[in-house]
């Protein structure tokens, strides 16, 4: 018996109230899973995760540099992600430290994507200057999202709960 007729004949056993043999079996494959095919299949899901996570940090590293944009061009840069510019002489040296820094960031996690005994480290590097930027942009009096910096918002909040699960999942334990 398939999976859509056990659920089927459990529907229409819960409106009947009757229980017939035939269904019994099944229902409890569906309804209780086997516990341990559960924990292989968590496991597997884990351990897969955590195997090709250099992939997301290539990925997350390559997007991070696109912020070399602003050591480039300071004033393109601060339109695309806030639509607005800053101008003198001081503002395009913060602007383009700003970029440097944030760009030297994403090469960090490419280098971490492929020298695993430091990606621990640079993923809270990154990861907390993910959360300060979020953070500095969500709190502004005046919204920014609508720019390019909205989606940096996004992505970069993606890329840190992904960087905590990565973190969560590789944590060693000793009892």
């Amino acid at each position: 018996m398939n999976s859509e007729n056990a659920i089927l004949i459990a529907y229409i056993c819960q409106r009947g109230n009757q229980a017939p043999k035939e269904a019994d079996e099944s229902l409890r494959s569906i309804l209780a899973p086997d516990p341990e095919l559960n924990d292989r299949l968590n496991n597997y899901l884990m351990r897969f995760f955590v195997s090709n996570f250099k992939w997301v940090m290539l990925v997350s590293g390559l997007l991070t540099c696109t912020m070399f944009q602003a050591l480039i061009s300071p004033q393109a840069s601060l339109q695309s992600n806030f639509g607005q510019t800053m101008e003198g002489s001081l503002a395009e040296i913060i602007v383009r430290n700003w970029g440097a820094l944030i760009g030297l960031v994403g090469v960090m996690l490419i280098y971490g994507a492929f020298t695993e005994p430091v990606r621990r480290f640079v993923l809270v590097v990154a990861g907390s200057s993910k959360i300060i930027f979020i953070l500095l942009v969500l709190s502004s009096k005046e919204s920014f999202m609508g720019f390019g910096v909205g989606t940096a918002v996004i992505a970069d909040s993606i890329m840190v709960a992904l960087y905590i699960a990565y973190l969560l999942l590789t944590v060693k334990r000793s009892i």
